[in-house]
């Protein structure tokens, strides 16, 4: 979605923030469109859980919602400042993060095989951060 908004950005004479509303808008309507056809049993038996559940539950998914459509609004504004592999790049940290917040905050175990999963992914980005700085700047990738 960031690679399309940024050859959509060349095309469209829009604001970051209004083609980055637009493209949401646009990817909400195809979304529904396919539950609709193909999601549909799904569908009423999500929206009735949901309207029977507590409280507790519609928070916490307007928070997902909500959390959501925010790290997609901070992915288009790194975006636009970098190329498109450092945004790759910084993008493929945000899992090993997820899963030392999950760790630290609700005690989840991990595996050693996980725990040198999320330390290799680390130290990928880490020396890619380092030698990214070490070479000269070129013209960046759009």
């Amino acid at each position: 979605r960031t690679i399309i908004y940024k050859k959509l950005k060349s095309s469209y004479p829009l604001s970051d923030t209004t083609l980055f509303f637009n493209i949401c808008w646009c990817s909400f309507l195809l979304n529904i469109v396919y539950m609709v056809l193909f999601e549909r049993n799904n569908i009423e038996e999500w929206l009735l859980k949901l309207a029977l559940s507590s409280s507790d539950a519609k928070f916490y998914v307007l928070v997902n919602g909500v959390s959501f459509y925010m790290y997609l609004q901070l992915s288009f504004t790194v975006l636009s400042n970098v190329s498109a592999i450092t945004h790759s790049v910084l993008n493929s940290f945000r899992r090993p993060a997820v899963i030392l917040f999950s760790i630290l905050q609700f005690g989840n175990n991990l595996s050693r095989i996980n725990g040198i999963g999320v330390m290799m992914a680390c130290i990928g980005v880490s020396v890619y951060s380092i030698l990214k700085r070490s070479t000269p700047s070129k013209e960046k990738i759009t």
